[in-house]
C-alpha cells in the first residue's frame, strides 16, 4: 500500500494514510508543537471529523493532546523540581512518589484522574491506618506535580488546576 500525500483539511492539519496502519492518520500544529494522532477509523469522513473537532478543541481553548498525559510523567517533573530547588524533603517524597503514588496512579491517564479515584485513595489509606496529614502531604505531592505539568507545558490543561 502506497503512502498517500498529505491533504489539507482547510489549511490546519492534514489527513494521510499511512502503510503500516489501516487508518486514517492526521496532522495538526498546537501552539509551536506538531501533533500527529491515528483517527481510529478506515472512513476518510469520519477521519475528517475527528480531525475538525480536535482543531476545534484547540480554537476554544481546551487542550489536544493533553489526554496523552500520564501520571506518571507529572510524578517525574515534580521530583526533577524538588531536586532543582535542593529542598530538605527530597528524600521523604522520592519515598512517597515510588513507593505510593507511582504504583497506584503511574499508568492513569492524567485526564482519567477523578476524585472518585482521589477518595478511593484516601479510603485506603485511612484503613492502613495513616494519620489525614501524612495523606494531605501525599496529596500535596499531586497538587504540585500537576500544577508543575501545565507551567511545563501549556497545552496540557486540566480543569482542576
Amino acid at each position: 500500500m502506497k503512502k498517500r500525500p498529505a491533504k489539507p483539511t482547510q489549511a490546519q492539519g492534514s489527513l494521510f494514510k499511512d502503510e503500516r496502519s489501516p487508518y486514517w492518520q492526521f496532522s495538526y500544529w498546537n501552539r509551536w508543537r506538531q501533533i500527529r494522532e491515528s483517527s481510529g477509523t478506515i472512513d476518510r469522513e469520519e477521519a475528517v471529523r475527528v480531525l475538525q473537532r480536535k482543531l476545534g478543541e484547540i480554537a476554544t481553548g481546551k487542550a489536544a493532546g493533553a489526554e496523552r498525559i500520564r501520571i506518571t510523567a507529572l510524578l517525574q517533573l515534580f521530583v526533577e523540581d524538588h531536586g532543582r530547588h535542593d529542598r530538605a524533603d527530597l528524600h521523604e517524597s522520592e519515598q512517597h512518589v515510588g513507593r505510593l503514588l507511582k504504583p497506584e496512579f503511574g499508568e492513569m491517564r492524567a485526564s482519567a484522574f477523578t476524585t472518585k479515584a482521589l477518595n478511593l485513595y484516601i479510603a485506603r489509606r485511612q484503613r492502613e491506618g495513616k494519620k489525614n496529614a501524612t495523606i494531605n502531604r501525599e496529596l500535596a505531592i499531586f497538587r504540585r506535580a500537576f500544577r508543575l505539568g501545565f507551567e511545563h507545558d501549556h497545552s496540557w490543561s486540566f480543569a482542576y488546576l
